[in-house]
């Protein structure tokens, strides 16, 4: 897991924690399909002992290399941080907010955070060397936009969808717009877009290559939509699948 390399590369310069707060997708409330896919079934904690509980399972399952605290049942820690669903801060020595990252799911990005440690720390080499690979990768709309080449235009007319990408992770954002036949990139996500759709970096170079559909992707628990999912069926059917997949 990716904060877990990053915890233990800094660890000799930083002390890295995560506090379990209240539970995003319980077993009794909003569950999402990644959790019935990788089996993740909790009920919403009503005890100390219950989130400690469901803590120490996490640790467990992602061998978390760091302190994991409990916020308490007034959930006091999540109100001072604004943190649910997740969130990713940085505390000086001073302690003083060095950073605060956005709101998950969809604000949520690692790579801002790990630049933001490397300022704090100083660690101007790294940030060079990680300003380099980022330079070597295509974006994810430039990799989105290769999307735009297989649209049916008799499928789109009079119609006009605008759909949201986050990359969680690179926190890169854009959207596709189909306005009566055709589709154009937006370099950043509308506020006003019809849908959102937020996927890891991963997933979308390896849909980029042939892998998994987005549509199968959401149904599999790998991509989360913000929005109605059948505008989302509606925009992925104005185009022709790429060669080898059945879907978008």
């Amino acid at each position: 897991m990716r904060l877990n390399e990053i915890a233990e590369q800094y660890a000799d310069k930083m002390q890295f924690v995560c506090v379990y707060i209240r539970e995003a997708h319980p077993g009794d409330g909003d569950q999402v399909g990644r959790n019935l896919q990788d089996k993740v079934f909790y009920d919403q904690p009503t005890s100390s002992d219950e989130r400690a509980e469901v803590a120490a399972a996490c640790m467990l399952r992602y061998n978390f290399s760091f302190l994991m605290l409990l916020d308490d049942m007034t959930d006091q820690a999540e109100g001072l941080y604004r943190a649910w669903p997740e969130r990713l801060y940085i505390v000086s020595a001073d302690g003083r907010i060095a950073y605060k990252g956005g709101m998950g799911p969809w604000d949520f990005g690692v790579d801002p955070w790990l630049e933001a440690i490397r300022a704090e720390l100083g660690d101007s080499s790294s940030n060079e060397n990680h300003q380099t690979n980022s330079q070597d990768k295509k974006s994810a709309g430039e990799i989105l936009q290769t999307m735009s080449n297989r649209l049916v235009a008799e499928r789109c007319e009079d119609r006009r969808l605008t759909v949201g990408f986050v990359s969680e992770g690179s926190y890169e954002t854009c959207a596709l717009e189909i306005d009566n036949g055709t589709c154009t990139l937006q370099s950043k996500r509308p506020e006003d877009c019809d849908v959102s759709i937020k996927f890891h970096r991963d997933f979308l170079e390896a849909w980029a290559a042939g892998g998994t559909g987005f549509e199968d992707a959401i149904d599999l628990g790998q991509v989360a939509v913000e929005g109605d999912r059948g505008i989302v069926t509606e925009f992925f059917s104005k185009f022709e699948p790429p060669r080898g997949n059945s879907t978008p």
